[in-house]
């Protein structure tokens, strides 16, 4: 959620049909504050800072957007002529007297509820704050078409509320940066049953046993487990080992069992990645034609993917043309323009929300 936020703010620096007020909360802690421009210091979202400033000249000063956090509505009750909030973390915690907008970026409180001990009270409380954003939301917003029906199913919002945004992809030179010794076929996530590493796993076990693995290893990126030969655990790791890694992987696999969007894929793609990756939930709006799909519940058939492309470099070159292409059609600044005119249909709602 973080890099979409962030690449949205990015895009939409300097441009003049809006003005934005970016309320956050520092990463390390301090009382929540409103940044408006010019910013004197870096802005924080999370664990992650925007180079300032982000509110940009209004050429109409009644067209203000504000990107919201978690904040009370009366810390900005003074704020002149906001017209429309965003909140882009899947939830709306105030209810501030304007139109507002909530990104929900899936719904797997639903679909891959937690399990273990209270999990009960947790998947409720999940489920309870996303059918709250959008009682109180006057738009919502959400990354794929996938994650719309989910919306529609879930939580009976009608297909007119619905606007779907896509995403972008904007990594950092790899520079200077080292990689692994042997070549290697690369995951990148955390150790969430929806990302189906397990699955990865058994596959790449296979591979080495049939030696159609030859000489590569499987880098997981993201987390860390016990040694398991063939494999190199990296843990997490920074943008711009992130970039070198997919620019020098011989191949990029994404067996999730559920994305809303799935920015990693289309991240490995716009670096040029020969990828394959699961035919589930939204990863085929992002691949497109250009990624060698698996059925993600298929261990066998993964390996055999795998197992065709490490020995084709042919085809792991047409891959990677493809890629490119398949990325040219996501931006950050097309992600942005679909945010405005999302806030902008809000605003068009009538009547006014009363405040509560």
């Amino acid at each position: 959620m973080g890099r979409f936020v962030l690449g949205v703010l990015r895009a939409l620096h300097g441009r003049t049909d809006v003005r934005l007020t970016l309320c956050c909360r520092d990463s390390i802690g301090p009382p929540p504050k409103t940044i408006l421009e010019p910013s004197p210091s870096p802005v924080h979202a999370g664990s992650d800072a925007v180079t300032p400033p982000y509110a940009s000249s209004a050429s109409d000063p009644r067209r203000h957007a504000p990107a919201w956090g978690y904040l009370p509505w009366s810390r900005l009750s003074g704020e002149p002529g906001i017209d429309v909030a965003w909140f882009p973390w899947n939830r709306v915690d105030p209810r501030p007297p304007a139109w507002s907008v909530v990104t929900i970026h899936d719904t797997a409180a639903f679909d891959w509820p937690v399990r273990g001990r209270f999990a009960f009270i947790e998947n409720h409380r999940a489920q309870q704050r996303l059918r709250t954003a959008c009682k109180r939301a006057t738009r919502v917003m959400t990354v794929s078409n996938f994650s719309k029906c989910c919306i529609e199913r879930h939580l009976g919002v009608n297909d007119a509320r619905i606007d779907v945004v896509s995403e972008g992809a904007s990594l950092p030179p790899a520079m200077g940066t080292e990689h692994p010794s042997k070549p290697f076929v690369l995951f990148v996530g955390a150790q969430d049953p929806r990302k189906n590493l397990d699955g990865l796993l058994e596959a790449w076990r296979q591979l080495r046993e049939s030696n159609a693995s030859g000489e590569h290893e499987l880098v997981v990126a993201g987390c860390r487990r016990n040694k398991i030969d063939g494999v190199r655990w990296l843990g997490e790791i920074d943008d711009v080992q992130l970039a070198a890694l997919y620019q020098q992987c011989a191949l990029f696999v994404m067996p999730s069992r559920y994305e809303g969007f799935g920015l990693p894929l289309l991240e490995a793609l716009a670096s040029g990645a020969p990828a394959a990756a699961a035919r589930a939930a939204s990863l085929p709006e992002v691949g497109g034609d250009a990624v060698a799909w698996f059925d993600p519940e298929n261990a066998h058939e993964m390996a055999l993917v795998i197992a065709k492309l490490l020995a084709d470099p042919s085809q792991r070159a047409r891959l990677s043309a493809a890629a490119i292409h398949q990325a040219a059609l996501f931006s950050w600044e097309r992600a942005a323009g679909e945010v405005l005119s999302s806030l902008r249909r809000a605003v068009a709602s009538n009547p006014r929300p009363n405040s509560v």
